[in-house]
């Protein structure tokens, strides 16, 4: 089944008047299907990832992006200008990306994410923004990116209560923000052309997986368009993953499990649930620790730039800053044909560490055959000392107790 988030793109692009855009899109996946068997991309990949900054005004338990941004920084290292960004949006639609979200950290810190917003709708690529509400905070600020084209956006909210909420994104104001940026894009979508969808996204956690059916009903209620979840993962973590973890991870797996059946009849029941039934059955795995069961198309059906430079097969290798080369070393467009970019993709489709939403819905629509990792498979080790310059910024587990 395909996730509902894809079904009303592919309805909005009709609206638009783009009638063959969403056939010219279904003929991607046989090549997309064919292409690790021939060893090389037949199609340009479906998502592609733009970290358009790394810098966030939060301070997420599970996220240690802020803190890679202040030591990239501090080693005085620099990111893309804007002509290098549009370079990038550039390339990204001449090897025939379908659609591109733009993260963060929150992009929207990134005074450049409009214009890059504008030249991928320009380009006639399909355009998604995830925020914490930052983006949209004022009615001002939410019309000015419908008014771009935006085609979705997602935004993060992570506990039905205030506390749990802004305990997990180290704020004191975020869950009012978050609710104020929802009641805003509603409220513009409203009397607006343009007619994108709303989401939101949701991880799970050991702080707040007790609050999901009372947060359900409240997006319901709201008029959030589509509600999504995904489990969490210690990818988050590039620093003391081990001690870190410790805040967040789920440890009642089975009682869990009463949450998965929950999101499943619930989707079914209201239809709002955004994730596909064959993903959420993959958490019950995920939270006891399991390898992703599936073969991993990244590299193919996904890739990812940063604001650095440098480019990835996917979001959770972003992560775990497992960069295959730079765009300042080769472009995009060279790289997608190239040895390098081979080398990748070889090694991502080896890879079952992560239960990635984007990922491993893309994953699941391209083949549900399960595909086990080798016995002797051992998730990716990724954790790295705190760097000294960057130690006094990243909260310690005491703090949060």
């Amino acid at each position: 089944m395909i996730r509902k988030s894809y079904l009303k793109v592919l309805w909005n692009q009709v609206r638009r008047g783009r009638v063959l855009w969403p056939f010219k899109q279904a003929l991607k996946w046989p090549a997309l299907r064919l292409s690790p068997t021939v060893d090389r991309p037949l199609a340009g990949p479906i998502h592609g990832t733009f970290f358009t900054t790394y810098s966030c005004n939060l301070r997420c338990h599970f996220c240690d992006l802020p803190y890679r941004h202040i030591e990239y920084k501090k080693a005085g290292m620099k990111e893309l200008d804007l002509e290098e960004k549009l370079r990038v949006i550039d390339d990204f639609d001449a090897i025939g990306t379908t659609a591109i979200g733009f993260t963060g950290g929150e992009p929207m810190l990134d005074l450049d994410t409009p214009a890059l917003i504008q030249r991928a709708v320009d380009l006639g690529i399909m355009t998604h923004l995830s925020s914490n509400g930052f983006a949209f905070k004022t009615l001002e600020a939410t019309e000015r990116l419908f008014d771009l084209g935006l085609h979705g956006v997602s935004i993060s909210i992570d506990g039905a209560c205030k506390e749990t909420h802004n305990e997990i994104r180290g704020s004191k104001k975020s869950y009012d923000d978050v609710l104020t940026s929802l009641r805003n894009l509603l409220s513009v979508r409203e009397r607006h052309t343009n007619k994108m969808s709303i989401t939101t996204t949701t991880v799970i956690t050991q702080e707040n997986y007790r609050e999901v059916p009372d947060l359900i009903d409240l997006l319901i209620d709201l008029g959030v368009d589509q509600i999504s979840f995904m489990p969490v993962q210690d990818i988050g973590l590039d620093y003391d993953v081990e001690e870190r973890s410790e805040e967040f991870m789920v440890s009642e797996a089975a009682e869990l499990d009463s949450v998965v059946d929950f999101l499943i009849a619930k989707k079914r029941e209201t239809g709002r649930i955004e994730n596909t039934v064959d993903y959420l059955k993959l958490f019950k795995g995920a939270f006891r620790g399991k390898h992703l069961p599936i073969q991993c198309y990244a590299g193919y059906n996904t890739l990812a730039v940063d604001s650095w430079g440098d480019i990835y097969p996917c979001f959770p290798w972003a992560e775990m800053r497992r960069s295959a080369a730079n765009t300042r070393d080769i472009t995009l467009r060279d790289f997608w044909h190239s040895e390098q970019s081979d080398s990748m993709r070889k090694e991502a489709s080896s890879c079952r560490d992560c239960f990635w939403n984007n990922h491993t819905e893309l994953n699941l629509m391209m083949s549900k055959r399960e595909s086990a990792a080798p016995d002797s498979y051992v998730k990716t080790e990724f954790s790295v000392p705190v760097p000294d310059s960057v130690a006094k910024h990243v909260p310690r587990k005491t703090e949060h107790a």
